[in-house]
Order: structure tokens, then C-alpha cells, then sequence
């Protein structure tokens, strides 16, 4: 194992003065970033992710994953004269009256690069130590956010904050157990030991990671939902598994998981649900065939009866099925260019 990295003794002042900045910094770069460069991020975004996202990923993991994505072309993606963004954010800096201490901070974000850490020690209530799984290196790391329990894995940037290290603006965490030891295995064997591996892949081992937090969620939801519950769900398969797509299928699967959590539906009659469940997906797929009033008939329901647990489900749903319909228009352009 490698020895603890240190970084060199600054007084409290200026100590002082660079965590008082940092986040304003780490904003202002994040906004410079976004604003400068958002055509060349969104088109990578678009061309090189959304087919990915939308097989491995669920849509409530969109955003999250996207902000990932920007943090990973921030610092590596070159976009003007051979040049990151954050290096064009700190050329920046330089023609204005910044303090030195400052500068020199942010002139060290330009060497910041992903990788994956695992909390070794709670140094105190906002200090934790932490240890990179490939290199072995220890970090002083400070924490904004509320402190991951010891043994969790973290993904995501490490900067410099003076005599500190923290992670710009987020991260991504793993605290269960079993899916920590199952993930650290995995990324493990995938990594093959590079560090280079973990830049270069980055946005893969981040939907790695939110795939198994996903299918950690699921388990404990499975387990969670009643037999009519779960009947409802069978009954939505098994009568329309080779209609639709699996995308919609997996997210309709997903959906009803966190809507009987949430909800707890009465299941007087279960069959009303999978009827509603049937339709929402003919919605998502534009199949105009699926009426309410066909789908009632074939459910012996009425239609009044499956509009009403359609819109307790979309009232639920609503924000889900929007980005999951934003997905699906993202990859039908991607096909279609």
C-alpha cells in the first residue's frame, strides 16, 4: 500500500480563505463549462449515451447520469484549441484580480481525474478517509454531504481544497453491503488493474454503479409487494410481453414497484390495475388500438373504472413517464441520424 498523500502545510488564513471559495469556484466553472461549450456536451451526450442509457438505465437516473457525464467532459474532454474546459476556465480566472492561493487551486483541478474509493475511516463529522481501490493511495477527504458509513464505495473527482480533498460537487455512493463487495469485484475485474481504464470509462462505470444500486432497489421492492400486487404485475406480462418493447416493459415493471411502495393500492379487483398498467404502456408505444374501452372489455371492466386507476397511476407517475418518453424520442433521433 502506498503512503498517505500530503500536500504541503498552508497557514489557517489561506486555508481559510480556500474552503470559504471553493464551492462558488466550482460552480462558476460548472456554469462557464455549461454555458461555453453546451452545444459540443449535449451532442456527445446525445450520439454517444442515449441508445446505452435507455437499454441499461432507468429514466429517473437520467439526470443523475448526465451530470456525470458533464463533470467527465469538463475535465478531459478537449474543446477548443486542444484544451479542457477547466484549463480554459482557469486561463480565465488569470486575467482577473484573483488571488494567488486561489489560482493555484484551481490551476490544480486541471490534473483531477475520476476514479473509485472506499471509505476506510470517519476522521470526524465532515472528514473521512478514504482509499483508492486500484492504486491503494489514502486521502484526507472532505464531505458536504452527508458522510457515507465505512466500507462504502465512491465514485467521482477528487480536487484539491488546500491541505483537503473533496469532490466537485457530487459524487455517486454505494452503502449496501453485499451490492459494495459485488460492485468492488466487478469494477475490479474490468479495470484490470489501469488507472488509465477508470478515465477512459468512466461514464461505464458510473451506469455500472447506478445499475446496481437500481437492482439493489428492485430486490428490496420485489420482496416488498403483495400476491395481488405481484399478480398484477404477471398478468401485465403475460398478455403483453411480445407487444411491446422490453425498455417499456422494465420501466412499467420499475414504475409499479415504487407505485405500490409509495401508494399501497387497494387490490379489490387486481385486474383493473393491469388493465391500467396495459394501457399506460399502448400510450408510451402510440399503439391507437389499445383504447380504454378495448382494454375493459378484455379486462371485464368498465371504462370509467380503468380511467380512475389510470390517473391514480399517472398522477404517481406523471415526471417518470415524461422522462422516460424524453428517452425514447432521444434515441429515435439517434437511430434515425
Amino acid at each position: 500500500m502506498q503512503a498517505s498523500k500530503q500536500t504541503p502545510l498552508l497557514d489557517l488564513g489561506t486555508q481559510s480563505l480556500l474552503e470559504q471559495y471553493q464551492e462558488d469556484l466550482q460552480k462558476q466553472l460548472l456554469a462557464f463549462a455549461s454555458r461555453t461549450f453546451e452545444n459540443i456536451y449535449a451532442k456527445q451526450l446525445d450520439n454517444n449515451i442515449a441508445q446505452m442509457m435507455t437499454e441499461e438505465l432507468d429514466p429517473s437516473d437520467y439526470e443523475l447520469f448526465a451530470n456525470c457525464y458533464l463533470i467527465w467532459q469538463i475535465f478531459l474532454k478537449r474543446v477548443k484549441a486542444n484544451k479542457t474546459a477547466v484549463t480554459i476556465f482557469y486561463q480565465e480566472l488569470r486575467k482577473q484580480q484573483l488571488t494567488q492561493p486561489l489560482l493555484q487551486m484551481v490551476k490544480q483541478w486541471q490534473k483531477a481525474v475520476p476514479s473509485i474509493y472506499e471509505v476506510i475511516e470517519h476522521c470526524n463529522k465532515q472528514t473521512v478517509k478514504i482509499r483508492d481501490i486500484l492504486t491503494g493511495s489514502e486521502y484526507t477527504c472532505g464531505m458536504s454531504e452527508e458522510i457515507p458509513p465505512v466500507n462504502s464505495l465512491i465514485i467521482g473527482f477528487l480536487i484539491d481544497i488546500g491541505m483537503r480533498k473533496e469532490f466537485f460537487c457530487f459524487f455517486l455512493d454505494i452503502n449496501e453491503k453485499n451490492t459494495v463487495e459485488k460492485v468492488k469485484k466487478e469494477l475490479i475485474a474490468f479495470l484490470d488493474g489501469r488507472k488509465d481504464a477508470v478515465i477512459k470509462h468512466y461514464p461505464e462505470i458510473v451506469i455500472k454503479v447506478l445499475q446496481a444500486v437500481r437492482s439493489e432497489e428492485e430486490k428490496k421492492g420485489i420482496a416488498a409487494l403483495s400476491e395481488s400486487q405481484k399478480l398484477v404485475l404477471d398478468d401485465y406480462l403475460k398478455n403483453v410481453n411480445e407487444v411491446y418493447s422490453k425498455s417499456t416493459h422494465d420501466f412499467i415493471d420499475i414504475l409499479w414497484h415504487k407505485f405500490c411502495k409509495k401508494v399501497d393500492p387497494k387490490m379489490k379487483k387486481p385486474e383493473i390495475f393491469t388493465a391500467a398498467l396495459e394501457y399506460l404502456a399502448a400510450q408510451i408505444e402510440e399503439d391507437d388500438q389499445a383504447t380504454q374501452s378495448v382494454l375493459a372489455k378484455k379486462y371485464q371492466t368498465t371504462s370509467s373504472s380503468l380511467s380512475n386507476k389510470y390517473r391514480q397511476i399517472m398522477d404517481f407517475a406523471k415526471e417518470d413517464v415524461a422522462k422516460y418518453l424524453s428517452l425514447l424520442k432521444k434515441d429515435q433521433e439517434v437511430s434515425a441520424s
